[in-house]
């Protein structure tokens, strides 16, 4: 993917990502310097750096006529492309909830007892460490394979959303609590090769694996930095371990 396709995939139009780059190889310029570069005509290059600028790439410098300079790529990018995924993110949020209320089951989404099957089998089988984020009525129906994998020696981290936590959590376990709701009633990851949400009880339960390990270790990371930003109790000596764990997976040779 060359230069101009890449800006294009960041979602600006071809006009936005031509001007841009033509300015970042003059340094800096005038609008007609600027169209002459890029090879377009001067109105849609005035629109198409006034929209660079309103989005934070490029600078406008004082003084007659007016001269621009393009901002750092890697530095705007990398904005733009978190900006980008948050909104992928907000936007996959709210269709997620429009299809779940409407009934339709997300691709690889197993319903009813089946699903709460899969959750509990992974309780079961998971050996080092298990997060969750979920509400109190949720964790309150899982307390039991909580606790036995915690007296196997696995590590247990959970972040009570939406209230507190229904039960007295055993040493050792790093948990926080929080008063906003979570988009789904849990979301879990096992030993950090899994992730897995699920919504619900009884027939009308939906339940999704990952089998994604990058995927799993970024959704604890972010469950741990929440609950460490709550003042989880064990935090310290809980994520120091975990660190270890988040060394080691990431340094095992991926599956053949």
């Amino acid at each position: 993917m060359d230069a101009l396709a890449s800006l294009l995939a960041l979602g600006l139009t071809q006009h936005q990502a031509r001007a841009y780059q033509a300015l970042l190889l003059l340094g800096e310029g005038t609008a007609y310097k600027v169209a002459k570069a890029a090879k377009l005509p001067p109105a849609n290059t005035y629109d198409a750096l006034g929209a660079l600028a309103g989005r934070g790439g490029v600078y406008l410098l004082p003084g007659r006529p007016r001269r621009y300079r393009a901002r750092d790529p890697k530095a705007w990018l990398t904005e733009l492309a978190g900006d980008l995924a948050e909104q992928a993110q907000l936007a996959a949020r709210h269709l997620a909830t429009l299809a779940r209320d409407a009934g339709v089951p997300a691709e690889g989404e197993v319903l009813g007892q089946a699903g709460l099957r899969i959750l509990r089998g992974r309780l079961e089988a998971a050996g080092e460490l298990i997060a969750v984020e979920a509400l109190p009525e949720h964790l309150d129906h899982w307390h039991e394979p909580l606790l036995s994998a915690s007296r196997r020696g696995v590590q247990v981290a959970v972040l009570c959303a939406g209230g507190s936590l229904p039960f007295l959590a055993p040493a050792g376990w790093m948990v926080a609590e929080e008063e906003e709701s979570p988009a789904y009633e849990s979301a879990w990851s096992f030993d950090l090769a899994e992730a897995l949400r699920s919504t619900g009880h009884g027939a009308a339960a939906r339940t999704l694996l990952l089998s994604d390990p990058p995927f799993a270790r970024a959704l604890t990371r972010g469950l741990l930095a929440r609950i460490g930003w709550q003042g989880g109790a064990g935090a310290p000596r809980f994520e120091e371990k975990v660190r270890r764990h988040l060394r080691e997976s990431a340094a095992a040779p991926p599956d053949s």
